[in-house]
């Protein structure tokens, strides 16, 4: 996948987890870089002109290309609280406990969706932690956290631990007007890795 990736942008970085596949790339050639991507997945939702659409259900991706070629803003949504709500119900029939690890609160609205949402679920059984990061960062706590319970960790100390590195990390900090990388609903999701 870097491979693939390579000729079109730098600053790379692909994780995996489970059926999971992030990847991070610079680009000049977004165009390009979505049409290998969507052999590989499918975003949740796209916003062109502040209207939001499912993605590939309601606008193609020819439409899309077409809008941003001539002009048209585009980026990608936060998750509603139902797709938080609907993940957590998934990782719930596997697990006891769900850890959510979101995009930093200071770039999206992520965050308070989640947080919504796992009141409305059942914050017992529902943790959700600011990665304070984004991208990179955010990934590299998922991937932590999903070792940790491989490992047999209770999910108390997993948050904890998760939040001792990301302590250590640094983070985003400030006022981020835009950001046009949002997360996926199963992005975030490690519920099913921690089953007993």
């Amino acid at each position: 996948m870097r491979a693939a990736l390579r000729p079109h942008g730098g600053s790379i970085v692909i994780l995996t987890t489970g059926d999971l596949l992030k990847a991070h790339i610079h680009t000049d050639a977004p165009d390009a870089v979505f049409k290998l991507a969507s052999t590989w997945g499918t975003l949740e939702s796209t916003i062109v002109d502040d209207r939001a659409y499912r993605d590939r259900l309601e606008l193609t991706p020819r439409e899309f290309f077409r809008r941003l070629r001539t002009g048209h803003d585009a980026s990608t949504s936060q998750p509603a609280p139902q797709a938080f709500a609907d993940a957590y119900k998934d990782a719930a029939r596997a697990a006891d406990q769900v850890i959510a690890v979101v995009v930093s609160s200071a770039l999206s609205g992520t965050h308070g969706n989640a947080e919504s949402a796992a009141r409305h679920f059942d914050s017992s059984r529902v943790t959700v932690l600011d990665s304070r990061s984004a991208s990179l960062g955010e990934g590299l706590l998922v991937v932590r956290g999903v070792e940790l319970a491989a490992a047999g960790w209770e999910a108390d100390a997993i948050v904890k631990e998760l939040q001792r590195v990301r302590a250590q990390s640094g983070g985003v900090s400030g006022d981020a007007h835009h950001t046009g990388n949002r997360r996926a609903r199963r992005d975030w999701c490690m519920g099913r890795f921690l089953s007993e």
